[in-house]
């Protein structure tokens, strides 16, 4: 059969690459069989991933019951679709650690709340879903289903889904695919079973085997119906799914994650979003000064307040020469602390300094930053928190310091609610004469 040159040279065009929106196949992600599967999971929380440790998760499954094969690779797979969920971290070797996405998700019952927020704020690309196949794409993938399903009757059947959605690279690709989707319906049934015969001699098939798990990824979001042969929305949830929409178009921003820990630490937190604000906290997170300063400047004037950008970029190139500082010189913050790393990776984010005292307390250090008390203290109580349940033997404490050029007094009435001594708060300033300036501590309580 003859096919008209606008689908001959889609064809062509289809062909000519084998990038597409690949997702992790190990369970289909919207059933709550998939929850449970996890909960058995969680079981072996702290135990080392290992061959042994995969046989006893796989022994688990079987004796719950639970639909699953009989080796050992579906383990390894299962594994790392709750990784690019954001439901734990594992590295080979070491504990396995739920992280508190998978906490919060564990105690839910239904649709679930945790990932319906983590399907609107994931992106490609993305370290945990670092595979060839996602090369060269940047976008929020539900974000270019929602927009695709709305102007397109509110549906996109599953041969839409692998034909234009799945193939997207870019956000500005949506007005070519929403003619493709209008221009493809009006084909005739047998001219659309020719144009498939012709891509399934292509990387057509690859997509078509494994587009159901990223289908089933975007029926994550609670306002999509539980349909496998589409995507979908009821007429009652438009405007809803509108709303939702609306709020996310033009504010979120895609973030440029150093590696699995750094992207971990952000999908891990339930309440972190790729919206400007949360990419400027969190390059202010790991002290990356220029970053930071290109998102500060895209904010409105209003929630900049009264700091100029020149103001923000000094500030924050003194807070990153402080902590860079403090961390040849630990001992200005105690004589006798041992670095055990900088930026050093947990589930909940990255320590600032992390240190361990003659003692042998571990020593969790978080610079200020210029960010609210409230933010800053929170941060390092959930930094000690982690290190206490992830990596201390019996008897060992877990204390902190946080440290900067200003503490002001929410900070000093923040501390007094813990116990004297697990939190001690020191400020160092910038002086000296010229050639000379040195950072010096000025405060300490």
């Amino acid at each position: 059969m003859a096919l008209s040159a606008y689908w001959d040279k889609f064809i062509t065009d289809y062909t000519a690459d084998d990038i597409y929106w690949y997702f992790p196949k190990g369970g289909t992600v919207d059933t709550g069989e998939f929850r449970e599967k996890f909960r058995v999971f969680r079981s072996f929380e702290g135990q080392n991933w290992s061959p042994t440790l995969q046989a006893k998760f796989l022994g688990a499954l079987h004796k719950a019951k639970l639909s699953v094969g009989k080796t050992l690779a579906l383990t390894r797979i299962m594994k790392r679709t709750y990784e690019n969920l954001g439901l734990c971290w594992v590295v080979k070797g070491k504990p396995i650690r739920i992280t508190p996405a998978g906490r919060a998700y564990l105690g839910e019952r239904g649709r679930s709340k945790v990932l319906d927020a983590h399907v609107w704020r994931y992106q490609l690309p993305n370290p945990l879903n670092d595979v060839r196949a996602t090369k060269g794409i940047s976008l929020f993938p539900h974000l270019v289903i929602v927009e695709l399903l709305l102007a397109c009757g509110n549906c996109i059947t599953n041969d839409e889904f692998e034909l234009f959605a799945s193939r997207m690279k870019r956000t500005s690709e949506l007005g070519k695919n929403v003619k493709r989707i209008r221009a493809w319906r009006r084909l005739k049934q047998d001219v659309q079973k020719e144009i498939l015969n012709r891509l399934g001699k292509t990387g057509y098939k690859t997509i078509h085997e494994n587009s159901g798990f990223a289908r089933a990824f975007q029926r994550c979001d609670m306002l999509f119906e539980r349909r496998t042969d589409r995507l979908s929305v009821t007429k009652l949830d438009v405007a809803a799914l509108k709303q939702k929409l609306a709020d996310h178009r033009g504010a979120y921003l895609p973030i440029e994650f150093e590696d699995k820990a750094d992207a971990m630490a952000f999908y891990g937190d339930p309440e972190k979003a790729t919206t400007k604000l949360g990419a400027l906290e969190k390059y202010i997170d790991i002290s990356d000064v220029k970053k930071a300063v290109g998102i500060f400047k895209r904010l409105p004037a209003d929630v900049r307040g009264e700091m100029t950008p020149e103001e923000f970029e000094k500030s924050q190139i003194l807070e990153k020469h402080l902590e860079e500082h403090l961390e040849k010189y630990l001992n200005k913050i105690e004589p006798g602390l041992k670095k055990l790393g900088r930026q050093y990776p947990t589930t909940v984010g990255p320590i600032d300094l992390f240190a361990r005292a003659k003692n042998g307390d571990l020593v969790v250090i978080e610079l200020k930053k210029g960010r609210a008390a409230d933010k800053v203290f929170g941060q390092i109580c959930r930094y000690m928190g982690c290190i206490q349940s992830e990596r201390t033997r019996k008897g060992t404490a877990v204390r902190g310091y946080i440290v900067g050029r200003d503490i002001d007094q929410n900070l000093e009435y923040a501390v007094k609610v813990v116990a004297q001594g697990v939190i001690g708060l020191q400020t160092f300033e910038f002086k000296g004469e010229k050639g000379k300036h040195d950072w010096i501590k000025i405060s300490a309580a």
